[in-house]
């Protein structure tokens, strides 16, 4: 995929510990993309999202005061639905049933496990984005 393609789209990566946010934002810089965002927890992020719509969010499910799950909950209720679609990928290190299926009743597109493995990573990245519309 072009780098001029990805380098348009605005990312948000969330996540309560520092080293996982640099992590990502590494590898989505190594796959082309130049507009991210980070945020270190919920409200933040929510606070993000509200000066740049992203095209795409990154968010860690097991964090604190809001979790990832409370947060896409939040995104729903301000609105972002609808022709302001999000793209959401969870980061996760398990994925029980029960949470893939509450995700998937939010509109959750996928879930990576961590560690971010950089081909797989861009792969589904591609996939979603393809799907959502903001990429052809």
């Amino acid at each position: 995929m072009s780098e001029t393609v990805y380098g348009q789209l605005a990312v948000l990566v969330v996540d309560d510990q520092d080293f996982m946010r640099d992590l990502v934002s590494s590898v989505l810089r190594q796959i082309g993309f130049r507009r991210i965002d980070t945020a270190s927890d919920g409200e933040a992020a929510l606070k993000c999202v509200a000066q740049t719509v992203p095209k795409l969010i990154i968010c860690d499910i097991e964090m604190a005061p809001m979790n990832g799950i409370e947060f896409i909950e939040r995104l729903h209720k301000a609105g972002f639905t609808g022709a302001k679609r999000i793209a959401t990928v969870f980061l996760t290190s398990h994925a029980e049933a029960a949470l893939v299926h509450q995700a998937a009743k939010l509109g959750v597109d996928a879930f990576v496990v961590k560690p971010v493995k950089r081909g797989p990573f861009e792969q589904k990245i591609q996939q979603i984005l393809k799907r959502s519309g903001a990429i052809q």
